[in-house]
């Protein structure tokens, strides 16, 4: 594969806007990654992929 056909995850959710509204600790990109592996590793709702980054202290 090329690297000019190859997206990032930062590129892929660059136009996902942040919700958040109070001071933010972690980029939003940093979010969506660590839910996105979670899911790939089977996480399946919210406090399983809270559970699965606790994971990454």
């Amino acid at each position: 594969m090329s690297s000019s056909s190859a997206a990032s995850i930062q590129q892929h959710f660059a136009d996902l806007t942040d919700p958040r509204t109070r001071k933010v600790t972690y980029p939003l990109v940093n979010i969506v990654t660590m839910s996105l592996c979670a899911v790939l590793g089977g996480a399946d709702d919210f406090v399983a992929i809270a559970d699965w980054a606790a994971g990454w202290h």
